[in-house]
């Protein structure tokens, strides 16, 4: 087989490939102006956390969870259950400037309880339910992000009767 084959072939392979790369169906979940809730929760990140963490719950993302409601519930229920462990990956990336690193898992459960919480308010019993890995978790921060999904109060801020 000549040279000139063998690059043709490795051609035409690589065309293939990219084009089922580009054309497999990426999976969709809950979608809002066709944005699906992965999108609408980094575009949330963005608009509030990434300049100043005290600007609370405002601007176009915050408005798009509202109007979504607990069809957002699973998503954001999953950034706060989520293995907050850093991958091998993410410990080597944490090295480098902040503009390649990765978005902070405890930031997100964070946002995620934040957005649970001002926006969609689902109803307790349901939420306490999907939260229970969190809430029964070692992991102190974990589950302080989901007693605040809850809005539950740290022992030591109880209000005494």
């Amino acid at each position: 087989m000549t040279l000139k084959r063998k690059l043709g072939i490795a051609a035409t392979l690589a065309a293939v490939l990219l084009a089922l790369t580009l054309c497999w169906p990426k999976p969709k979940g809950y979608t809002y102006q066709d944005k699906t809730v992965e999108e609408w929760f980094e575009k949330y990140s963005h608009e509030c956390y990434a300049q100043h963490p005290n600007w609370g719950i405002v601007g176009e993302a915050a408005e798009a969870f509202r109007a979504m409601g607990t069809n957002a519930v699973p998503f954001l229920v999953n950034r706060i259950n989520r293995d907050r462990t850093p991958s091998r990956l993410e410990i080597w990336t944490s090295k480098l400037p902040g503009r390649f690193q990765d978005k902070s898992k405890v930031l997100e459960a964070h946002s995620a309880a934040s957005l649970i919480n001002a926006c969609i308010k689902p109803p307790r019993g349901m939420l306490s339910e999907m939260l229970k890995p969190a809430l029964l978790s070692t992991n102190a921060g974990q589950r302080f992000a989901a007693g605040a999904a809850l809005r539950l109060r740290p022992p030591a801020l109880e209000i005494p009767k």
